[in-house]
């Protein structure tokens, strides 16, 4: 075979070898979070929630670099992973390991029809020739931490640090006081205010279920207002404006609802966490949230570690 019919031959099959290693190939993943839009974004987005699901920069060494708000850096050995660009439907992340780099294009949109559901849908290019030269190994990297993106967001623990549920509202009424006092005193004003709303109950020969809730709220500096409730069975009048008034919840509505393992400091986060859930998934402040302690002891220190469960009224 002369040398003109070699070349005839292989030519065209090393252009078409050619074209399948290095024409790019657009490729998508997607996955379903129960998240609106907008806190989707905030996931692809933000350094801060990156490091929770995008390995493998979840490393607790990992160094993060604020340059600004819309450019950033996370590095762990030779992988770097970068912000290009971001509005409020869409981010566009960039990942690098030593001459190697690929970018995903991270849209979000709507998920059938559910106002607290998003999909997210991650867009690359991909060849052959990433499978010898390293760089698809960095897009197996971002599919699998698409995966783990959908797991953190499903998880309420790692997202809002709670482990949310649903429930129905039980007790629906309660004797309620409140007070403004400081952290110093949050025990002995919290035994004080149970004391006068189970007196209270007891001089009015109401009938009560013993369930004690709390209410804690920093309102400036050391300065605090504990709130307390005592559930009772039945309605009583009682003026609005009174020390201890009457207050009440409509039987059968929803309540988010969460064990909660800490100190009394610690409940005004806990009940951020609550709200952050229910705004996130479109829901309807009923009430304020509350702690539920476990049994009739209230005699906590401000540093004691308390098991109670903590509830958002919600519609």
């Amino acid at each position: 075979m002369s040398l003109k019919r070699i070349l005839l031959f292989f030519l065209p099959l090393a252009l078409v070898v050619g074209v399948v290693l290095y024409y790019p190939v657009t490729k998508t993943s997607a996955i379903s979070i129960p998240l609106p839009v907008e806190r989707a974004v905030h996931l692809l987005a933000d350094p801060t929630y990156i490091k929770k699901w995008y390995q493998p920069f979840t490393d607790a060494n990992t160094d993060t670099s604020h340059q600004s708000d819309k450019q950033w850096q996370l590095t762990n050995g030779d992988l770097q992973l970068s912000l290009r660009n971001k509005n409020t439907i869409s981010a566009t992340l960039l990942l690098t390991e030593k001459n190697q780099e690929a970018a995903f294009f991270y849209h979000t949109t709507l998920d059938s029809n559910y106002i607290d559901q998003t999909k997210v849908t991650m867009t690359y290019k991909k060849n052959w020739l990433g499978n010898f030269n390293g760089r698809n190994k960095l897009i197996d990297l971002a599919e699998t931490s698409l995966q783990s993106l959908a797991t953190y967001a499903s998880n309420t623990v790692r997202l809002y640090g709670l482990e949310i549920r649903h429930k129905d509202v039980t007790d629906s009424a309660y004797l309620f006081t409140q007070k403004t006092t400081s952290w110093a005193e949050v025990k002995t004003t919290v035994q004080s205010l149970y004391k006068d709303l189970v007196n209270f109950a007891d001089a009015n020969k109401i009938d009560k279920n013993g369930a004690k809730i709390i209410n804690i709220k920093i309102l400036s500096g050391d300065s605090i207002r504990v709130s307390a409730g005592l559930a009772i069975q039945q309605y009583i009048n009682l003026p609005l404006n009174g020390k201890i008034t009457y207050r009440t919840m409509p039987y059968g509505k929803k309540l988010l609802e969460a064990p909660f393992k800490g100190r009394y400091a610690d409940l005004p986060q806990a009940f951020q966490s609550l709200d952050q859930y229910a705004r996130d998934h479109k829901l309807t402040n009923m009430a304020i949230a509350y702690g539920k302690f476990s049994d009739d002891r209230t005699d906590y220190e401000q540093g004691d570690i308390i098991d109670m469960m903590v509830y958002y009224p919600v519609d």
